[in-house]
């Protein structure tokens, strides 16, 4: 098996079957057999990264400008090849947004416009936002 290569953005769109799944509210779940998310790996590789990372939020809806408000608060990545596989994070009780995507995560969103989004590096996968409530003062991450 070749080095872990995190997905080429340039290499074509990335697929969009498998999808992430909420359970209760709980855990957010990644199933997919490897095949269905090949991106055209970097030469000489035989696996990619991926990541699902939940985070708490300033709404139940994503908004780009308040983006950077989010915190990281669970992640779990891996580096895949053929087979099926799974990530798992939980998701904080309050609102949040859950991001599977291609490579490493990104522990800080850049401004409106920037490219330090997914979506403007052409890494996202699949998405969700949620909650009822704001996050609390002393809301630790998971880790």
């Amino acid at each position: 098996m070749g080095l872990a290569a995190p997905c080429n953005p340039r290499s074509g769109p990335i697929p969009r079957t498998p999808e992430m799944q909420l359970r209760g509210k709980e855990a957010a779940v990644c199933n997919a057999p490897r095949s269905s998310l090949d991106r055209g790996r970097m030469a000489g590789t035989e696996v990619d990264m991926f990541s699902l990372v939940s985070y708490t939020a300033p709404g139940s809806t994503f908004v780009a400008s308040q983006a950077g408000q989010q915190k990281i608060y669970n992640e779990s990545r891996g580096a895949f090849g053929q087979g099926n596989w799974s990530l798992t994070v939980v998701v904080p009780p309050c609102y949040f947004q859950v991001d599977f995507v291609c490579g490493a995560v990104i522990d800080h969103f850049g401004p409106a416009g920037s490219n330090i989004f997914y979506s403007a590096q052409d890494r996202l996968i699949s998405a969700d936002n949620g909650g009822s409530s704001a996050p609390p003062a002393n809301l630790k991450p998971i880790n």
